[in-house]
């Protein structure tokens, strides 16, 4: 059998090497939900090496910067979003977190205290629980499915993010998370999210509520199970 973590990536498959299609399964990336009880039950944000304000807005993005797709995403948040988001609501910042940040990343938090580069980090559940965050994923390039939308999903963090960026997982705008396609676009949706804060308190709720069905290690589990079952006749 081969195992790949989204359909699309299978049908991919299916067109690349015809021959594969009947030991082809899709088995999605997980996490454990347990793992992110903390965060769903505390805003823990004391944790972090760097305070962040209780009533700051706040952008997260989670990577390892050294992916390209990654860099070009912190890139876009740089030069676009956050900037537009800081003149139209002002008391906001930018938090991106993960290892090998990019000499653009690193320039940028010098010219201001509101952008906030981690560098690699034990943990990221105290970054998830910031008051006010909203995980943005501009991602225009990549394959397979993102874990940084799994993080959000367990930890009740609203997402904006590209259909690239939420690429072969089972959601749905305006149901999970929301989609938009422009920078322009993910800056309106973010404001809104914190202007309605009912409005990221139901879809944080929906998009749990997904993952536990389809993205938690027990659902990933059956998957598996089944998938062996089948190999084993």
């Amino acid at each position: 059998q081969v195992w790949m973590c989204s359909q699309e990536d299978v049908e991919l498959l299916h067109r690349l090497y015809p021959t594969l299609k009947s030991t082809a399964h899709v088995i999605p990336n997980g996490l454990n939900p347990d793992y992110y009880k903390i965060v769903r039950e505390t805003v823990h944000s004391q944790a972090l090496s760097i305070p962040i304000p209780r009533k700051t807005n706040t952008v997260i993005y989670l990577g390892r910067f050294s992916y390209q797709p990654n860099a070009e995403a912190a890139s876009i948040l740089l030069n676009h979003i956050y900037p537009s988001l800081k003149n139209v609501v002002g008391n906001c910042r930018l938090l991106l977190v993960g290892c090998d940040p990019t000499e653009e990343m690193l320039a940028a938090t010098q010219g201001d205290p509101q952008i906030i580069v981690t560098g690699q980090v034990e943990d990221v559940r105290p970054y998830l629980g910031t008051t006010a965050a909203v995980m943005a994923v501009p991602l225009q390039k990549g394959s397979g499915t993102r874990l940084k939308l799994l993080e959000a999903f367990a930890a009740k963090c609203p997402v904006v993010s590209t259909a690239k960026g939420a690429e072969g997982l089972d959601v749905e705008d305006g149901k999970h998370l929301l989609l938009r396609e422009s920078s322009a676009a993910m800056v309106s949706a973010i404001q809104q999210l914190w202007q309605q804060p009912q409005l990221a308190q139901v879809l944080t709720d929906r998009a749990y509520k997904q993952f536990l069905e389809h993205y938690a290690w027990s659902a990933v589990d059956r998957k598996m199970q089944m998938a062996l079952a089948q190999l084993l006749g």
